[in-house]
């Protein structure tokens, strides 16, 4: 009956009643399917993160100074402490140098304390020169006033007054003079002992910079560390773009990207579960930073490993998961066990085992977990959902379970 409709009906109408009786067949049959009892557990959401692995800090060593390298104490692979002498420039065209300039320093200041020990002896002629003079003129000022005395009394004569008054002014004149002369004197001594000053100041800076030079001929390690990288070669000058590299890898770190719907439940010192490609073996890493700038929606992120027994390399690759969320006492399934119609609804079979059909019950998703996803709906502890042959089966089909699972 239906072959003859079929073939009497227009193509399109006879294409849906074949898929109507297909639906109806597929309804009458017993469909066997795998399931599992629904049970009450724990879901960590987390968010997958990779790289590779990275020193925490690394150091390009050059001198401040260049030259000539004369000797390499270390190799690629040697571990180094802070301090340790790494290359060391050639010392010939440094001494020479500082021979010259030395020689230069020191004449330099020879002649300034020269200079200095003349003026000294000129200030103090000066000194007793204004010395003399000014009992000079005390002793003139005490005749005038005497034969002021006397010719006011009628002794002296006008003579004497004004040879007297003569004396004590000639006196006066070169008293003047001496005190002129000495502070002229003063401001060559002061004069001399500024430039004594400046050339001693001088000598000592030559000094200390040539023990800077001569200490920056000895490049040493500013940190503890692998020696990863030794671009310098012996008997050739050192450049700017030559060193020495040092990784402390006592903490390795991972950078990674991580989505901004999840920035805010990331916090620092948050623990992270790693594993080595490779190796079967996890890592504890802490989140150490976390950065508020973002670059296409995503945020950087650092984790530290901390790398005591140097069993990790950098370059290692390792992934792992961030958690940034946990519920206790929710249902979860398997992600393929969900079924999902074309409006992105999202179902479960479930499992009426008086009258062993399937009911598809519509759940609403929570958080997930590696291929786990928490459901939410109208259903109960224990209740059976098929996991395997979901896709087979409608709403009301009857099933037979031929692999009952005791749970997640």
């Amino acid at each position: 009956s239906m072959t003859v409709m079929a073939g009497c009906m227009p193509q399109g109408a006879s294409d849906k009643a074949l898929e109507s009786q297909a639906e109806v067949e597929k309804t009458m049959e017993t469909i066997p399917v795998e399931t599992i009892a629904l049970e009450e557990s724990s879901i960590d959401e987390a968010v997958y993160t990779f790289g590779y692995l990275e020193g925490k800090d690394a150091y390009f060593v050059t001198p401040y100074g260049s030259g000539i390298v004369d000797k390499i104490l270390v190799d690629v692979g040697d571990y180094v402490s802070e301090g340790d002498l790494l290359y060391q420039l050639l010392a010939d065209d440094l001494a020479l140098s500082e021979e010259r300039d030395m020689l230069s320093r020191d004449s330099s200041v020879t002649s300034a304390r020269t200079n200095l020990e003349s003026q000294e002896l000129s200030l103090a002629q000066r000194e007793s020169d204004i010395s003399l003079r000014k009992l000079t003129l005390n002793t003139a000022k005490d005749t005038y006033e005497k034969t002021v005395s006397l010719f006011d009394a009628g002794v002296s004569s006008k003579l004497e007054l004004d040879n007297a008054k003569s004396q004590y002014d000639q006196a006066l004149i070169s008293y003047d003079q001496a005190n002129l002369t000495y502070e002229s004197t003063r401001i060559s001594y002061n004069s001399a002992k500024t430039s004594y000053n400046e050339a001693i100041k001088n000598y000592e800076l030559t000094v200390t910079d040539y023990d800077d030079r001569e200490s920056d001929l000895f490049v040493t390690a500013p940190i503890s560390g692998l020696v990863t990288e030794v671009s310098v070669q012996t008997d050739m000058m050192n450049g700017g773009n030559t060193g020495v590299t040092i990784v402390d890898d006592s903490v390795m770190v991972l950078k990674v990207n991580v989505m901004g719907k999840f920035i805010n439940a990331i916090e620092e010192g948050q623990s992270v579960e790693l594993t080595l490609e490779y190796e079967e073996r996890t890592l504890e890493g802490l989140v150490t930073d976390i950065s508020l700038t973002a670059s296409s929606g995503y945020y950087p992120v650092e984790i530290s490993i901390t790398n005591s027994d140097k069993s990790l390399i950098a370059g290692m690759f390792t992934d792992g998961y961030i958690k940034t969320n946990t519920k206790s006492d929710v249902t979860k399934v398997e992600k393929t066990t969900l079924i999902q119609d074309i409006y992105k609804n999202n179902y479960v079979y479930v499992i009426d085992e008086p009258s062993m059909t399937a009911s598809m019950v519509q759940v609403e998703l929570g958080i997930e977990e590696d291929g786990f996803v928490e459901i939410i709906g109208e259903f109960e502890v224990g209740d059976q959902v098929v996991v395997i042959g979901q896709d087979f089966i409608v709403d009301g089909q009857p099933v037979i379970i031929v692999n009952n699972s005791v749970g997640l």
